[in-house]
């Protein structure tokens, strides 16, 4: 389960990854750190420059604290450095309380895709466009990749 505070008892920071193997044309992956342990990955896939992207948020602990300012670095991230207009969230139907934090997150209910999830189940999609991320005020600036 992942849930959100607003005062985590410790700072998290993010690096950018690279992997020789990750194809950076089309996803890129963000670490959330806690000191020098990797808490979470952020991961940026089925990139189309100047049209979406999909976020995938897999933690490595039980429960993961996202502050504001992580938030805004992470959305920060897809539409300001990657140039997005829209950020779609995919989940498994099964995972019901996922789907209930990508809607408090801000993801609005886009459609089902049917079966198409690894276990055979069906999928939720949600998405999010620029002007209604309320998270960006709290991210710092990334650098324009596609202006």
């Amino acid at each position: 389960m992942i849930s959100v505070t607003h005062e985590p008892q410790t700072e998290l920071k993010m690096i950018a990854l690279s992997y020789a193997d990750f194809d950076s044309e089309r996803g890129h992956v963000m670490a959330i750190c806690n000191g020098n342990d990797i808490v979470s990955l952020i991961m940026y896939d089925n990139f189309i420059p100047e049209c979406r992207v999909q976020i995938h948020i897999h933690t490595l602990q039980k429960t993961l604290y996202l502050t504001k300012n992580t938030l805004g670095a992470i959305f920060s991230f897809a539409f300001d450095f990657l140039g997005v207009r829209s950020v779609h969230a995919v989940v498994d139907v099964s995972n019901k309380s996922m789907i209930q934090y990508a809607q408090r997150l801000g993801f609005i209910p886009e459609g089902t895709l049917r079966q198409c999830s690894k276990t055979g189940n069906d999928v939720y999609i949600g998405g999010m466009l620029k002007h209604e991320c309320k998270w960006l005020k709290y991210g710092r600036k990334f650098a324009a990749r596609h202006p």
